[in-house]
């Protein structure tokens, strides 16, 4: 099924347009009928962990790549969040996606395809215990950072954005600290009671929230619940509040012990944070 490796030009930084939902979605059925039907050209071969994939076409807007993907229990998420669309080909894909106040997830059988808008935060994981192949039509104009997908704070990523000054809320209750285990160096806090702590115009602000260009990172058990209090604090005017993708469950499928390491440095941001295990 693989073709020799050709010469494939550069995604470009920008085009002047980008294709909609439903030319992604055709490009990716016709090439999904290519793959089936013998015609494909497979024109380039690249592997990661989990996941391999073939490139069957590229012009001056999309690139479409045939993928299989090994079962996971993890989400694997596009490092760009271009417009896409995918054609399951074989097996079931669970999809999920954000939306401005929390997750959506399906599940994407064989013969079924799903869309996703530029800038849309998602991720995609096989739904058995066998590999997924899928046709992914993708647009070569990349994204903005808009408003949805600056919320987004990836597990990985988490220990930078600490040692650039941003500050963890943890918003787990208190059960789920116990059961799940404490959150280094971020700050305790019921739910309910963030946005008053946070805004800088609030009597009963925390010491550190002294301007709404603060950085605020709001961890929950699974991310879920984060969204909309991140979406809160923006409409209040506090512009850098953000999510942690997935929560402390994303940080555990992250690395063993991750979530336990994950933000030591933050510490010494928080004059708050002397509590914060205890809660």
């Amino acid at each position: 099924m693989i073709a020799t490796p050709t010469s494939i030009p550069a995604a470009p930084e920008a085009l002047a347009t980008a294709p909609t939902a439903p030319v992604l979605l055709a490009a990716a059925d016709e090439h999904a009928a290519r793959v089936l039907d013998g015609s494909a050209r497979f024109l380039a071969h690249e592997v990661v962990p989990g996941r391999q994939r073939w490139l069957l076409d590229r012009d001056d807007h999309l690139e479409a790549w045939l993928v299989e993907q090994e079962p996971s229990t993890r989400w694997d998420r596009p490092t760009a969040l271009s417009a896409a669309a995918i054609t399951v080909l074989d097996g079931e894909l669970d999809i999920e996606r954000w939306n401005g106040e929390g997750r959506i997830t399906r599940r994407v059988g064989s013969g079924e395809q799903a869309s996703f808008t530029s800038g849309t935060m998602r991720g995609t994981r096989p739904a058995s215990d066998g590999p997924v192949v899928t046709v992914h039509a993708v647009a070569r104009r990349r994204a903005p950072l808009d408003d949805l997908a600056a919320t987004a704070v990836f597990p990985g990523d988490l220990q930078a954005a600490v040692a650039r000054g941003a500050r963890v809320v943890d918003i787990r209750t208190q059960q789920e600290r116990i059961e799940q285990g404490p959150l280094l160096g971020a700050i305790a806090i019921d739910a309910d009671k963030v946005a008053h702590r946070v805004d800088p115009r609030s009597a009963v602000r925390f010491r550190e929230a002294t301007s709404t260009d603060i950085e605020w990172i709001i961890a929950s058990s699974d991310g879920t619940a984060a969204q909309p209090i991140a979406s809160e604090l923006r409409r209040r005017g506090i512009t850098r509040a953000r999510v942690l993708v997935d929560g402390f469950a994303g940080l555990a499928e992250h690395g063993p012990g991750e979530p336990l390491r994950a933000i030591l440095g933050g510490v010494a941001h928080h004059r708050d944070a002397a509590v914060m295990a205890a809660h």
